[in-house]
């Protein structure tokens, strides 16, 4: 018997052992696991049918994983969010600072040949997919990786969960933004996400 809360919790035998060495190996078992709201009740009244309770085994982080996993599914949502409301006017292609403009002047100082899209030099001092997107579809690109981006960072933030390839995902379409962003995205506020 075990008191909780001040009403006296008892184990009671949800069905009846076959025979008496089961009911003694029932008994001693009873005794040695913790009392599960499984299997007792409260105030001796009897149980319907069994309640499936897991156990949270002490030192596991399981809260804490949902809810940080939860937070940068929000910040993923914001930041895709502000990129799908304003992109398209600062970087788009009639924007006031053009993505073709600018992938097409680092194009010139990596020297890339006319042929090829990007060489690896300009691919590594900036990285992003708009690299590949012709100059007519940069604003087309944008919306989808923004709207990619919600649609992932929501599944994560209502769900608590993820795994690497939406994190992978995420990190690069929000990467191929910012890298391209220029001023828009040169300041402090964009660092922080960048990083995780």
């Amino acid at each position: 018997m075990a008191s909780s809360g001040g009403a006296e919790c008892r184990k009671i035998r949800l069905r009846k052992p076959a025979s008496k060495s089961d009911e003694r190996k029932e008994q001693k078992n009873s005794e040695n696991d913790n009392l599960n709201t499984s299997d007792t009740v409260a105030d001796d009244k009897p149980l319907d049918k069994p309640v499936d309770v897991k156990k949270i085994e002490p030192g596991s982080y399981w809260l804490t994983r949902v809810v940080f996993v939860r937070a940068i599914g929000f910040l993923y949502f914001v930041a895709f969010l502000v990129a799908l409301n304003q992109n398209k006017e600062l970087l788009g292609r009639n924007g006031l600072l053009p993505i073709p403009a600018y992938l097409s002047r680092l194009r010139n100082h990596f020297q890339v040949p006319g042929n090829v899209s990007v060489n690896l030099a300009a691919l590594s001092a900036v990285p992003s997919v708009l690299w590949w997107v012709p100059e007519e579809a940069t604003d087309v690109a944008l919306d989808a990786m923004a709207y990619t981006g919600l649609g992932l960072s929501t599944l994560v933030l209502v769900l608590g969960a993820g795994n690497a390839v939406t994190f992978t995902v995420l990190w690069v379409l929000y990467h191929s933004i910012v890298n391209v962003g220029q001023r828009w995205y040169s300041f402090g506020k964009s660092q922080p996400l960048s990083n995780l």
